[in-house]
């Protein structure tokens, strides 16, 4: 299989994926958050607006903004080939759990309307659209179905091929994720921020995001190698931005289990402004 296409929200289709998504998402009453990279993204790509005072267009294509010495969007926007998202427990948790008969087998009332308000998004999310420039036509086709790991064929102008490809990674319940986010799944999903990140003067990528403390102490449970260069670029871009990192937060969060873990980042963050 070819290799698949790598996104980042300077990327006009995948900007405008994600402000899809949380329109779609919206109009099904179904509260979320994104989370992992495509959240890292977001809240380091609106940090670096704000610190500029500049839209994302600006900051991916001026030539004075790019130079090293200024800012080089690559060495804070990891691109990424999937759309992580954590859905409130809630909206999975309405109907009755007993088994009803389906023509593919036993299936609860639950998962049938799960199932029917997770395709609903995704039929919505299939369209033909101008790209947030007015400059292509954009078109987004499902490729797989699937209340787990639906994945999109991207079009740009008609061309598109096997590597571009959009996977949304969608949890439900606690259960569904790993480490740190198991536990305090649904509180992650209720202190999520809306952030409205301009893309030009005529777009805005609207999003739900898992909070920055929430994501830093998330990153830091985990502590992979991906998740050294994301902690690197939120962090630094939060102080650039004037705003300070909640160490004692992230450590309420993260408890005894991963103080180790958290002394790392804390030697990261000084080791950087030393």
């Amino acid at each position: 299989m070819a290799k698949r296409e790598l996104y980042d929200v300077s990327d006009e289709e995948f900007a405008y994926f994600l402000n899809a998504a949380h329109g779609e998402l919206g109009r099904e009453n179904m509260p979320y958050i994104f989370v992992g990279g495509t959240a890292v993204q977001l809240q380091c790509a609106k940090r670096l607006c704000d610190i500029h005072g500049v839209d994302i267009s600006t900051l991916a294509s001026e030539p004075k903004l790019q130079s090293k010495d200024v800012l080089r969007l690559q060495d804070h926007i990891r691109a990424t080939d999937d759309v992580d998202l954590a859905l409130a427990s809630s909206v999975y948790e309405q109907g009755s759990s007993s088994p009803t008969q389906e023509s593919n087998g036993t299936v609860s009332e639950r998962d049938v309307l799960f199932y029917n308000r997770v395709g609903r998004v995704l039929d919505g999310l299939q369209r033909e659209a101008i790209s947030p420039s007015e400059e292509h036509i954009l078109d987004y086709r499902i490729h797989r179905r699937g209340v787990k790991r639906p994945v999109f064929q991207v079009y740009v102008d008609g061309e598109g091929g096997d590597e571009q490809l959009i996977a949304m990674n969608l949890s439900r319940q606690p259960s569904d994720l790993k480490s740190l986010e198991d536990v305090h799944y649904d509180e992650f999903v209720e202190r999520g921020e809306t952030l409205a990140i301009p893309y030009n003067p005529d777009f805005n990528i609207n999003a739900r995001v898992i909070s920055p403390t929430d994501l830093l102490a998330a990153k830091t449970a985990k502590f992979r190698a991906k998740d050294t260069m994301d902690l690197h670029s939120l962090a630094d871009l939060m102080r650039a931005n004037g705003e300070e990192v909640d160490v004692e937060g992230m450590r309420r969060i993260l408890g005894p289990e991963y103080e180790h873990n958290l002394q790392r980042f804390i030697s990261i963050m000084n080791a950087e402004h030393q």
